[in-house]
């Protein structure tokens, strides 16, 4: 299991679990495995693999409350992702697990952000800072969320300052899912301060790395958000075939 674990190869360290019969050792790997699988945007196998534990174990780990939770959001339950991460949060404050705290903290913060709850989104960003310098992936995460929820406050300084350094992070980890995440997020941000020339470019790359990636789940999104861009653009043609575009990926 830990071979498998360390080779990323998780459904099967999943699978050798299931077959051990061991459920805290099956949430353990699902835990370990949900932010690849939540970045690759793997959110039913998450879902299924989390709701066939036993629903004593799951009210009772806050890592798995806070996975579930995250996974919830990223599948439009937005504010029933953030009930059980308040309750990750909560768990992870009492007994003092600082790194998990800063994850569970991260994904509430994108949660907020979501509901266009932008000050929300950057306190719980910038408490997640104080605990995730050990972890470079949650670090560049944190600060791309501070960054999107500061340009939203109209900070577009010190929130492009933010995003740079997230992007700078995500390419020394060589992570393509998550700098194409950003682009996304950071396009719809510029499309709602106005700055639609900024919002198209950054929407742009975003659907060059998903294509390239046959992540369809996220070309379906983006290519919406793309195409209801170039209609305020003006850029009738450009909108219906992005949004046909959208549509086959549906």
């Amino acid at each position: 299991i830990e071979n498998y674990a360390a080779q990323g190869e998780w459904e099967l360290a999943y699978n050798i679990c299931k077959g051990l019969d061991d459920a805290v050792l099956t949430a353990s790997i699902i835990e370990q495995a949900g932010p690849t699988l939540l970045k690759l945007s793997r959110f039913h196998i998450l879902l299924r693999w989390i709701d066939d534990l036993p629903p004593s174990l799951i009210d009772a780990d806050p890592g798995i409350m806070s996975l579930k939770g995250a996974t919830l959001v990223m599948t439009g339950k937005v504010r029933n992702g953030i009930d059980l991460l308040n309750q990750a949060v909560s768990a992870f404050t009492v007994n003092g697990d600082n790194a998990r705290l800063a994850r569970s903290l991260t994904r509430r913060s994108g949660a907020y952000y979501l509901l266009t709850n932008y000050s929300a989104a950057l306190h719980d960003a910038e408490l997640a800072l104080k605990y995730c310098y050990k972890d470079v992936g949650l670090l560049a995460e944190a600060l791309k969320t501070r960054g999107i929820s500061l340009l939203c406050l109209n900070q577009s300084t010190s929130g492009l300052k933010d995003i740079n350094e997230s992007l700078t992070l995500y390419r020394e980890l060589n992570d393509t899912p998550n700098m194409a995440a950003l682009y996304h997020e950071l396009g719809i941000a510029y499309r709602k301060i106005g700055r639609l020339e900024s919002a198209r470019d950054a929407y742009t790359k975003a659907q060059g790395y998903w294509r390239q990636d046959n992540q369809f789940y996220r070309l379906a999104d983006l290519c919406n958000n793309l195409g209801v861009l170039y209609h305020y653009l003006g850029e009738y043609e450009q909108a219906s075939a992005v949004l046909n575009e959208g549509l086959k990926y549906a």
